[in-house]
């Protein structure tokens, strides 16, 4: 398997390719970033490198973390204190139950809707979206 670095080469010549190749369907313009949780810092600092050498490139650059997105519908619904209890009191798999159906219900924050909102307006031949703090989400929200 290519290293980290090379991987983020590979995914650079794609996205600055004219059409970006970054996928097998013109609908459906995204691509999966795999890296192991050990190279997490190696992965935030080429991930930054990459944004800048893509706005170079003439590529608007947006990131939205997933993370930040759980937390605000923590905060605006439950509140951290109170999934904490749950956690405490009937165990960590209620709670992520819990902030799942926070992010899934359509009463709550949607994960879907809160990212397409987001997105509004942007165009996939210039605008480039890296989701991040995605291992927020884990193990199985």
């Amino acid at each position: 398997m290519p290293s980290l670095p090379q991987r983020i080469e590979i995914i650079e010549a794609d996205l600055t390719a004219d059409p970006p190749r970054i996928s097998a369907y013109h609908d459906l313009p995204f691509a999966i970033f795999r890296y192991d949780p050990s190279e997490e810092f190696l992965a935030r600092r080429e991930i930054l490198r990459l944004a800048t050498r893509l706005q170079n490139a003439r590529r608007r650059i947006h990131f939205i973390s997933l993370g930040e997105i759980l937390w605000k519908a923590i905060r605006e619904t439950e509140g951290v204190a109170a999934i904490v209890k749950e956690e405490r009191e009937l165990g960590f798999e209620r709670a992520q139950s819990t902030v799942s159906t926070l992010l899934s219900d359509k009463d709550f924050t949607e994960l879907p809707v809160e990212l397409t909102k987001r997105m509004e307006g942007l165009d996939p031949a210039v605008d480039c979206v890296f989701l991040v703090c995605a291992g927020a989400l884990a193990p199985a929200i």
